[in-house]
């Protein structure tokens, strides 16, 4: 180890004074460094906090905004289709002024008046003042529209009554335009019913008339020679019995006749073809039954029925002829009696 005496050790002192004298310098100058840097760091953590809280204001706001932004949307989605619902365009009053029942465009529009007309009326129940600005325009466009579809519906009526019609042929046109009689029944009862009563007293008197003439000409082709109640008691008028009461094909009208094209008066006269009385009481009421099943079913889709309803309007088409057949069949057994 080195000793060394209190003079030397001042001298010592004495020499590295400045250095010393430095490295207090230098100590201060890191004191003040650190001290400065300190105080950047308090002042970023002061900026971070205040960052942190202008972030989380952000975020809060964000979501405000979404917020406002979904309900916006919201009501501009349902404003817009209030509004669509509300406005009536003028290609729409156009097409159901202008155009023919049969077009396209009308059907459509008048599906479109037909909505707008529901919309605007449940609208004036929650007293929205803007429907009074549609509302005398709506109602001019359905009278027009009525008026269109009445004259059009009893004109194809009308056209069953022609001679020679095929009656179905316009029956599927009219089934095209089923929705006619849909808005009828919406906005001018009346004139549905109107045009329902001159359908069923046109069909019924179509359809009458038809069997009338039918079974009329039907009961010519009956073979001649006819048992009445006298052969079936045995009188002694009673000739050719074998002929007249034998089977043969008779049968054949219970299984393989029974689905069979009903017989055509005219062109059976032509061929002058003769038939027993089953072919002709099979054909007569396979074409009723034809006839009946097609009116019901037309009755139930165009005018919308079912259940009772619908077998009261059927009955008030097929009523007559029912009973024309029950007459002539109780009168039939009745001979044979």
């Amino acid at each position: 180890m080195w000793a060394f005496s209190q003079r030397e050790l001042l001298s010592l002192y004495i020499q590295e004074s400045q250095n010393i004298a430095s490295l207090h310098n230098q100590i201060t100058a890191c004191d003040e460094i650190l001290e400065r840097m300190e105080q950047m760091l308090k002042l970023f953590q002061s900026d971070l906090g205040s960052i942190s809280n202008e972030i989380l204001t952000l975020q809060q706001q964000s979501v405000s905004m979404n917020i406002r932004l979904k309900n916006r949307q919201a009501i501009r989605g349902e404003l817009s289709q209030f509004v669509d619902d509300m406005i009536v365009q003028e290609s729409l009053i156009q097409h159901i002024l202008e155009s023919a029942v049969t077009d396209k465009e009308f059907l459509e529009d008048l599906q479109i008046l037909d909505h707008k007309i529901a919309f605007v009326k449940e609208q004036s129940f929650k007293d929205a003042k803007c429907c009074q600005d549609v509302k005398d325009v709506l109602e001019k466009l359905k009278t027009k529209a009525t008026f269109k579809i009445r004259e059009y519906l009893l004109q194809k009526i009308y056209s069953f009554r022609k001679p020679m019609t095929n009656y179905q042929v316009p029956q599927n046109v009219l089934l095209k335009f089923k929705f006619f009689y849909q808005f009828l029944m919406t906005h001018e009862r009346d004139i549905a019913r109107e045009v329902r009563e001159e359908y069923l007293d046109t069909m019924s008197k179509i359809l009458f008339s038809y069997f009338k003439m039918y079974t009329s000409r039907l009961m010519k082709l009956q073979f001649e020679e006819v048992a009445d109640r006298d052969d079936l008691m045995g009188s002694d008028k009673f000739i050719n019995l074998i002929k007249m009461f034998t089977v043969g094909n008779r049968g054949n009208v219970l299984t393989t006749e029974l689905e069979s094209q009903i017989i055509v008066p005219h062109s059976a006269q032509k061929n002058e073809t003769k038939h027993t009385f089953e072919s002709l009481f099979r054909s007569q009421q396979y074409a009723l039954v034809d006839n009946a099943c097609r009116e019901y079913l037309f009755i139930t889709e165009f005018f919308m029925v079912n259940g009772r309803s619908a077998l009261e309007l059927f009955t008030s088409v097929m009523g007559k002829t029912l009973t024309m057949f029950l007459k002539k069949h109780r009168s039939i057994c009745s001979s044979l009696l």
